[in-house]
């Protein structure tokens, strides 16, 4: 059976003022990959099937967390103008409905530029910037995995700080039988911490 592994890269930038940011990318579905079967220039049996009715489409969201955000959920708010989406070194071009306009693998329309509200009426919303997937990546990079990335400017004192992020999409050679296992946001929230408040429960063995 081959292993498919999905992962996000963090960063974290410190500005001259001392503020410190943290970026990753997340994914509500937890990792997002694809298997598929035949060759590499016919994929067939493509799992799981983006294009499916009824599928639940992939969305990727760009957390911007900031020192400088005291309350809340730490969430840097970036408006739209002041984000960009790359697959490797090629960015994502978007046509007025948000529908990005590259072609890979012959086609066009596998992204849509969108935002998402994280956040609960206790701490507040923060709007945060997401890119939706609408169809199978399996022929993006020639069945190959591939970096999604984000780059995010944010004021910051007056001036302007480039924050980024990758999330690395899994696509390999499947089998018959091939089955995968992956955790699953919760909510909305997808995987971020609301609360600073711990309960640490111990036990001792002996």
């Amino acid at each position: 059976m081959a292993n498919a592994k999905a992962s996000t890269t963090g960063q974290i930038t410190v500005v001259s003022n001392g503020t410190t940011f943290y970026t990753v990318i997340q994914c509500q579905l937890g990792d997002l990959y694809q298997t598929y079967l035949g060759d590499v220039d016919a994929p067939t049996n493509i799992a799981p099937d983006f294009e499916a009715s009824g599928v639940t489409k992939p969305v990727l969201v760009f957390l911007a967390y900031s020192s400088e955000v005291g309350s809340g959920n730490g969430l840097a708010s970036i408006e739209d103008a002041n984000m960009h989406w790359f697959i490797g070194t090629t960015e994502i071009l978007f046509d007025s409905q948000g529908v990005s306009k590259n072609i890979f693998g012959g086609e066009t329309g596998h992204f849509t530029k969108t935002t998402q509200q994280i956040g609960d009426a206790e701490s507040g919303f923060t709007k945060v910037q997401a890119l939706q997937v609408n169809k199978n990546l399996v022929k993006v990079n020639g069945c190959n995995s591939f970096l999604i990335r984000g780059e995010a400017d944010v004021s910051v004192v007056n001036s302007s700080v480039k924050l980024s992020s990758a999330y690395q999409v899994s696509i390999t050679l499947g089998t018959e039988n091939t089955k995968k296992v992956t955790i699953v946001a919760g909510d909305t929230n997808y995987f971020t911490i609301r609360t600073k408040k711990w309960n640490l429960q111990t036990s001792a063995t002996g």
